[in-house]
Formats: structure tokens, sequence, C-alpha cells
């Protein structure tokens, strides 16, 4: 039997030299992940304390479907926020029609058309009955 021969090993250290592939990808991590701290630092600034200021119009078109009026209602979105599961409630008379949008953002505008029955007369309006903050 041979004997053995024990050979030392140098520990390897953390201030070894890196090659160049292995600086470039160490510079793009620490970039992405500052890249997505100064976003989310950002995006928590813009949206912190600020509401959905939501606002309603309604227009009639002067078209009639069905007999019944047709009455556009538009709902726009001023606040620094977006809402979610807007119910508007859209009158004439004593007819009345709920709309419901889904989500809106902030400062954006989005419109619905609503049709009434043909006995429906007087002026058209519009009400904002609930949402969420998302």
């Amino acid at each position: 039997m041979s004997p053995r021969t024990q050979t030392k090993r140098k520990p390897q250290s953390l201030k070894r030299d890196r090659t160049p592939f292995e600086r470039a990808l160490l510079l793009v991590s620490v970039a992405s992940i500052a890249a997505v701290l100064v976003g989310l630092f950002l995006y928590a600034g813009d949206t912190a304390g600020e509401q959905a200021d939501l606002e309603t119009t309604v227009q009639r078109t002067g078209r009639l479907v069905e007999g019944g009026p047709e009455v556009l209602v538009t709902l726009t979105n001023r606040g620094g926020s977006g809402a979610e599961d807007v119910v508007v409630e859209v009158k004439i008379g004593e007819e009345s029609r709920e709309v419901a949008f889904v989500r809106i953002a902030k400062h954006e505008e989005r419109t619905a058309a609503v049709i009434f029955p043909p006995e429906a007369q007087g002026t058209a309006e519009a009400s904002i009955l609930s949402y969420n903050y998302p």
C-alpha cells in the first residue's frame, strides 16, 4: 500500500479575483434589486393617503331603442387612487337602472349606455351608490 499523501488546500476567500462575467452579473443583479426597491418606494408614495374622486355625468343620445330613450352615463375618476365595484344609479323620473363598473383606475373615464322603457319621462340623473378601494 502506498502511503497517502496529503495536500493542503488553500482556503478560498471571498476576496478572490472575479471574472468579468461574474462582475457584470453581480452589477446587473444589484441594479435590478435597486430598480425594484425604487419602484416600490415611488408607487407607495404616489398612492399614499389619496382617495378616488368619482364624478358622474349623464347625456341623452336622442336615440330610441325599442321605443325607450338611450342614456349615456360617464364615470370619471379624478382622484389619486382607483375604485372597484362601482355601482351607479341612473334615473329618469320614477324609473331607475343600476350600472356596475368593475374597476376604474385613477384619472380614467368609463362610459356605459342605459336603455329605459318608453314611458320614462323627465330629466336624467345619476348618482353613485357604492364603491370599494382596491
